[in-house]
């Protein structure tokens, strides 16, 4: 029996080349192959710079928009636009794998299809333990793809909302050491404190009237006493006198700087508010409470803890 298994596993270009000038092919067909198998890098490159030129023209983005804001997640307000050059290797993975799952004898003869889709992903750089199973749990094969995709525009957004601003950035002043970026127009400047403080006062109510319509008792701002005698003052107290148990909720509005933030904000707030839960336990009578910390994104990101919040609250089980 032949052994054909190693037979197409590395054709030189020189060999396509040659042979595609000795067949009986148009000029211009013959062009399109041989590009297509020397200079697919390039071209993807090319194709990128495009969509990033056309993309902002139509959007009217300034010229020095980061690459990461094109390929984060729409979820955390990035475009979402498609990288030609992962999906150069993400293609190819799709091809592989529906071969490999095709199970065509002949095909497995002179391919190795998983040492094929291994050196794609290895070429997309995805951390070994991202990588997403090729099959559940009953052995049912999984394509990869999409999940891949995703683990390439997360570091993305993490990227982006690193960035202090486009470009350098701007002093406020000689010597300053603050930079006029977007997470400090957003966050910390002086001229729109009236704004930001009115943007969270109408996060509160939002959140404080979604609470109201499940029958809960709301209060706003309301003052406390810490353990240490310290004096507190929490966004919102709600309480469920059904169930026996009191939530001191506290949204906060922050600009996105990276994945684990909301669940940062939560800690935060709990060990800012846990130590008033003996003051309210005496002032209500309920001694089952819990402290929620929210995190609204500056730029209108709605965090996954956000949406589990309102799950839970929509079926009066915050």
């Amino acid at each position: 029996m032949l052994d054909v298994s190693k037979a197409f596993e590395e054709v030189l270009h020189t060999h396509v080349i040659r042979s595609l000038h000795s067949a009986h092919l148009s000029d211009a067909l013959r062009t399109l192959v041989i590009d297509l198998v020397t200079r697919n890098t390039t071209q993807l490159e090319a194709v990128e710079k495009v969509v990033h030129s056309t993309v902002k023209e139509i959007v009217q983005l300034p010229a020095d928009t980061p690459n990461s804001f094109f390929y984060a997640s729409r979820k955390f307000k990035g475009l979402r636009v498609m990288n030609a050059e992962w999906e150069g290797s993400l293609q190819h993975v799709n091809i592989w794998f529906t071969l490999e799952k095709d199970g065509n004898p002949l095909v497995l003869a002179v391919r190795n299809l998983r040492a094929e889709i291994d050196s794609f992903i290895q070429k997309l750089a995805v951390p070994p333990d991202e990588i997403p199973p090729f099959a559940d749990a009953k052995g049912k094969p999984l394509n990869p793809v999409a999940k891949l995709r995703e683990e390439k525009r997360r570091p993305e957004f993490a990227s982006w909302g690193a960035l202090k601003m486009r470009g350098q950035g701007v002093e406020l002043s000689p010597g300053s050491k603050e930079i006029e970026s977007l997470a400090h127009v957003l966050g910390a400047c002086q001229k729109g404190s009236l704004l930001r403080n009115a943007r969270q006062d109408r996060v509160e109510k939002a959140i404080g009237e979604a609470l109201k319509k499940t029958g809960l008792e709301i209060d706003y701002e309301s003052g406390c006493v810490a353990d240490n005698g310290s004096r507190r003052r929490t966004d919102i107290v709600s309480i469920d006198r059904e169930a026996e148990k009191g939530f001191i909720v506290d949204p906060t509005i922050r600009f996105e700087a990276n994945l684990s933030q909301p669940h940062d904000v939560d800690a935060e707030k709990k060990a800012i508010y846990e130590p008033t839960i003996t003051f309210f336990r005496d002032c209500t009578g309920i001694q089952d409470w819990e402290v929620i910390g929210l995190l609204v994104g500056a730029r209108g990101t709605i965090t996954t803890v956000l949406k589990m919040f309102e799950s839970a609250s929509a079926c009066h089980r915050i």
